[in-house]
């Protein structure tokens, strides 16, 4: 549990949710449908490789 709390406690970790939260954003609005699934899907896991 405390490797979470360290995690949770580094500013990069927030930088790096804040930044995926607009690009996911951009993605749903800027791109067809069937593509903006796939670029959340990779936008997540570069995002869960930056914070782990």
């Amino acid at each position: 549990m405390s490797r979470v709390k360290e995690i949770v406690r580094r500013p990069r970790t927030w930088a790096v949710v804040g930044v995926l939260i607009v690009a996911d954003l951009l993605a749903f609005l800027l791109l067809p449908e069937e593509v903006s699934v796939y670029v959340v899907i990779a936008l997540t896991l570069v995002g869960a490789v930056l914070v782990g």
